[in-house]
């Protein structure tokens, strides 16, 4: 599907339920009953899906470049879903990358032990292996909290910003959703669209193509970069103000959020 299919797509759906009161969404990416979303697409670019997606010394440069698809892939279907109408659902261990598959006829498997350390130390539990039914090698190469943590490019950091955007933003947190039909922006690679709310005006943008988009900046609008999924939440200070006719312009598959200014 294209962005603008999924953009029509959503719209429709969206103004479907916006007619029954106080429906709320549910935004997720896969939950208990589903092999987990890192597994999934892990699956889909020809990798193993089960030890995870670290890179280890022994990966042939190919499977490196695919393991950093892998994640760049999983940081925007986190930045999509995580900036669309509703309360997003975050199933344990998504934020990690975690693996988890049906085994042995079992869910047990999509269910994994959520990995705190690398030591498997308390809190840790370890049932789960010893039960037969964890697939071997389960989530060897998923780093935990502890070393995620320490490296800023990680998808646990990329899901904290994400957090942030959604404390900051109420536009983000409670806005309506409405498609855009500014110049330039209706590319078949960009997904835009507006959130509104009482308080704030933001357009959100997610760039899936593998360049550089830019588009003009439309008549009658100014725009202020809130969050990008590079640089997480920009500090007020270094908030420069786009007017119309500037260019704006974003990295090859990445993610940003720009206030409309009234």
């Amino acid at each position: 599907m294209s962005a603008t299919g999924f953009i029509n797509s959503y719209q429709n759906i969206y103004d479907q339920y916006s007619r029954i009161p106080a429906f709320q969404p549910a935004i997720l990416l896969s939950n208990h009953d589903q092999d987990r979303y890192i597994s999934s697409l892990m699956t889909s670019l020809g990798l193993d899906a089960v030890k995870g997606w670290k890179i280890e010394a022994s990966d042939s440069e190919q499977v490196r470049a695919t393991k950093a698809m892998a994640l760049t892939r999983a940081k925007m279907a986190a930045s999509i879903y995580q900036t669309l109408p509703g309360l997003p659902y975050v199933y344990y261990g998504e934020e990690l990358g975690m693996t988890g598959r049906r085994y042995k006829n079992d869910d047990v498997a999509r269910r994994d032990a959520f990995k705190w350390n690398e030591t498997a130390e308390k809190p840790m539990v370890a049932w789960m292996k010893s039960s037969g039914k964890v697939e071997p090698g389960q989530n060897t190469l998923t780093p935990s909290v502890q070393e995620q943590l320490r490296d800023p490019k990680s998808l646990l950091q990329h899901y904290l910003r994400l957090s942030e955007l959604r404390q900051t933003s109420p536009a983000i947190r409670q806005g309506n959703f409405t498609k855009i039909s500014w110049a330039g922006f209706d590319s078949s690679y960009m997904l835009a669209w507006i959130r509104e709310s009482d308080t704030q005006w933001v357009l959100v943008l997610h760039n899936l193509e593998s360049s550089s988009f830019t588009a003009m900046v439309p008549q009658d609008t100014k725009l202020t970069l809130l969050w990008t999924s590079g640089q997480g939440l920009i500090p007020e200070m270094d908030r420069v103000v786009l007017n119309p006719g500037q260019a704006l312009s974003l990295g090859p598959v990445q993610s940003a959020v720009y206030e409309i200014l009234k």
